[in-house]
């Protein structure tokens, strides 16, 4: 049987299945979720070390309950019988968007849940908040389940493309394993991104950034499944768009800091710096995402020197760019991160308050600021306007 027939049977089941069978397998779908609503509420109060563990098994039962009590719904069925109506269209567009909000929901609760992990059981330490253990273990183990299903829901999905021959059955075994390995792939970065959250004081940014990864990932995967189960329809072109658009900007993520600040420091190899014997490296990202670098040039009359941001920035401009998004900026000091000087700040700020600033170190690690953060209540042109 094709996997997707084998689908549209469970949905659908034949004529002749018995009420008692169906009222059965109904029950044993909400099970899981009403067990969800009786642990979140019983233990709603009794996760301290993160408070938003319980509500979200308590929505997830919810939510879920409602989800499978739809379905029991004639309007559910009513578009297979008699074709498409306004009530089976409603109840079309409310599946999809609770099946939308369960699956941005389990990515929430995923980052509260893997974050704290190991959390802290004992409730006896003083100043120390917990985590109730049968509440924890719960959550966690329901959550990885769904992340284990969703893999496999997926993977069969995709064995649709073997019909009888056994080259294509060959074919699509292997494309099927492809798949697994790659949903596993980013369900990984996901989960290590959240359960080490703040477990890396030198790359702060670090585990944001696998975070990201493997939720757009799993995000853009997910529409690709809900592409291939979908006729040619409106919904489906937009499935497909919505997901090369996550797809270019996993892309961008993945090189567009790694880039910024490997253009800072081959910058800062060219600075010209006799005097003081420190080098200096900028680089600017504009808006359309060219890269502008700059480093620092001294003069015998020090009053003349030059710093790397105002070189960058300078060359910008003569460039024609004016709106800018981040920048990165390097120095040879290796045990701290260092910033813009005062000026350099100010000449920033000319060109809007919305900076990123990467300080980074030599080894290419950086930690990720604002020049809001670094020139607070600063003069801009706003204040010669009210004057």
């Amino acid at each position: 049987m094709d996997p997707k027939q084998m689908w549209n049977y469970v949905k659908s089941p034949p004529g002749g299945t018995s009420t008692a069978c169906l009222v059965i397998s109904k029950l044993l779908l909400l099970a899981l979720p009403i067990a969800q609503i009786a642990i979140g509420a019983v233990y709603l109060q009794d996760c301290p070390q993160q408070h938003y563990i319980p509500v979200y098994v308590l929505v997830c039962g919810v939510f879920s309950v409602l989800l499978a009590l739809l379905s029991c719904l004639p309007c559910a069925r009513e578009m297979e019988e008699t074709g498409r109506t306004m009530l089976s269209f409603i109840c079309t567009v409310w599946n999809a968007l609770v099946s939308t909000f369960l699956f941005c929901w389990l990515i929430s609760g995923s980052v509260w849940i893997y974050s704290i992990y190991p959390p802290n059981y004992n409730q006896t330490l003083a100043g120390v908040p917990y985590c109730n253990k049968t509440l924890y273990l719960f959550a966690f183990w329901t959550t990885t389940l769904g992340y284990v299903l969703l893999v496999s829901l997926l993977g069969l999905f995709h064995g649709s493309l073997a019909k009888d021959t056994y080259e294509l059955l060959v074919l699509s075994m292997l494309f099927i394993s492809i798949s697994i390995i790659l949903y596993l792939f980013v369900v990984c970065w996901f989960i290590t991104g959240t359960t080490h959250f703040h477990e890396c004081p030198v790359q702060p940014n670090l585990p944001i950034y696998i975070t990201v990864i493997g939720a757009t990932g799993l995000f853009s995967l997910l529409l690709m499944y809900l592409r291939n189960t979908l006729d040619d329809c409106l919904l489906a072109r937009f499935c497909s768009a919505f997901s090369l658009m996550l797809c270019v900007f996993i892309v961008c993520w993945f090189f567009a800091v790694a880039e910024l600040v490997a253009k800072c420091l081959q910058a800062r190899e060219m600075a010209y710096c006799p005097y003081s014997e420190f080098p200096v490296g900028a680089a600017i990202l504009t808006t359309g995402g060219a890269i502008i670098t700059g480093c620092n040039v001294e003069n015998a009359s020090y009053g003349l020197t030059v710093c790397a941001e105002r070189n960058a920035i300078q060359r910008a401009v003569a460039e024609g760019y004016r709106r800018f998004t981040a920048i990165a900026v390097t120095c040879d000091i290796k045990d701290s991160f260092v910033g813009p000087c005062g000026a350099c700040r100010q000449v920033l700020m000319e060109f809007g308050t919305e900076w990123d600033v990467y300080l980074t170190k030599p080894d290419g690690s950086y930690k990720k600021t604002s020049l809001r953060e670094l020139l607070p209540l600063a003069f801009t042109r706003a204040h010669l306007q009210k004057n």
